[in-house]
């Protein structure tokens, strides 16, 4: 005893009344809710920085190589010009680059895949919470 409960006559504390216990359950759940939203912002702001530097990452690497591609595809054309492979070595440039296309679609795939999702610890705290909620109102 703190001092801070009322005595009933019998100088035992009275159980706590419906009022209190929701109370403190809303208290309590809004603890919860504010402790997972800063850590869902958290983890918002790491996603953008992420997000960010993987734009521009991919924007100069796709600049780079396509410029490298098409100036290759050229010299390379050029080069082969006055011979009677021109066509074939044509057709060859048009196969590579498209090999090269659908690798990197389906590693770009593989990598979605295998990335977590957005708000993972987020959501994974907001289940054991419940369970937890579930198993104490059990």
């Amino acid at each position: 005893m703190n001092g801070s409960e009322p005595l009933s006559s019998s100088g035992v504390t009275p159980p706590h009344s419906p009022i209190t216990s929701v109370r403190q359950l809303a208290g309590i759940l809004i603890a919860i809710f504010k402790s997972r939203a800063e850590l869902a912002t958290l983890e918002l702001q790491d996603e953008q920085e992420r997000l960010i530097s993987l734009a521009i990452y991919l924007g100069l690497a796709a600049f780079s190589l396509l410029f490298t591609a098409i100036l290759g595809t050229f010299f390379i054309v050029v080069l082969f010009w006055d011979t009677p492979y021109r066509l074939v070595v044509l057709g060859g440039m048009v196969a590579i680059f498209a090999v090269t296309g659908v690798v990197s679609l389906l590693l770009t795939r593989l990598w979605f895949a295998t990335h977590p999702p957005l708000f993972g610890a987020t959501l994974a705290e907001l289940k054991k919470d419940s369970v937890a909620l579930k198993q104490e109102l059990s």
